[in-house]
């Protein structure tokens, strides 16, 4: 990613910013969760997997995955996404540690 002469950071491939609020996202991707074909997550599982998102490295701007470049609000709601982390799915390893020590 590179800056601008307005220090606002943009995707090297986008021309708008990676910044993007609670609303913007549920006004981009709103109407998407209410399509018959996609399955999503129950609202825990969604908290969850946000929950070792924010935790991680590389959740950068609050909103999108150094890895994939996803918004990841929208996709820990899919209910076949997978966390892209090279070192392993942290949405997996985040359960397992919570089932081990009980959080």
């Amino acid at each position: 990613m590179a800056a601008t002469g307005t220090d606002v950071w943009h995707c090297k491939g986008c021309t708008a910013t990676v910044h993007m609020t609670p609303e913007e996202i549920e006004q981009a991707f709103g109407s998407a969760t209410g399509i018959k074909s996609v399955k999503l997550t129950t609202e825990a599982e969604y908290e969850r997997r946000m929950d070792a998102c924010r935790s991680c490295e590389s959740f950068q701007f609050g909103t999108t995955c150094r890895w994939c470049g996803c918004l990841m609000a929208v996709k820990a709601k899919l209910e076949n996404a997978k966390c892209p982390h090279p070192s392993g799915n942290r949405w997996t390893i985040h359960s397992s540690r919570e089932n081990v020590t009980g959080k």
